[in-house]
């Protein structure tokens, strides 16, 4: 009789201990994702990284300084393809979360002004058309001399 009922205890068992270790699985899968966002949401010094230097680095000399370095936030200017291929075989995030359009155009090329605005809705309309406009934002940098009569600051306009 007690033979009999060996398999079934043995099918519980294994039941038991597949749980068991699938729940350990998710716990540890959870626990991860939990000490990813904490890591996410840590303060961190990031670099700045743009192409107008007479001495710059190649990008694979460059990555490796930057790993060398426990860098993981970089800013670049310009979206060097050598850069993007070498970041893309590290563990420093490549993540677009912005697109700056120009620089300060209002003041250093004025006549460039009317091509701002559509420059701006023709890159919004392309990352709407690949989902991409609630990931990505949009802006312009502007030099602070826009901004007529700043004083005091709720009356000044640009």
């Amino acid at each position: 009789m007690a033979l009999s009922k060996l398999p079934l205890y043995s099918v519980f068992f294994f039941l038991y201990i597949s749980l068991f270790i699938s729940s350990q699985a998710l716990s540890s899968k959870i626990a991860v994702a939990q000490i990813k966002d904490q890591q996410d949401n840590e303060p961190f010094v990031g670099i700045n990284i743009g192409e107008d230097v007479s001495n710059l680095m190649s990008a694979t000399e460059l990555v490796s300084f930057l790993q060398f370095q426990k860098v993981t936030h970089i800013k670049l200017y310009d979206a060097d393809p050598d850069i993007l291929k070498a970041l893309a075989k590290t563990k420093i995030r490549t993540v677009i979360t912005a697109i700056a359009v120009g620089d300060e155009v209002l003041t250093t090329v004025p006549s460039s002004a009317p091509l701002l605005m559509p420059a701006i809705e023709s890159l919004y309309s392309a990352l709407v058309a690949e989902n991409l406009h609630n990931q990505i934002k949009i802006s312009t940098p502007h030099s602070a001399s826009i901004i007529l009569d700043s004083f005091p600051p709720s009356q000044s306009f640009f």
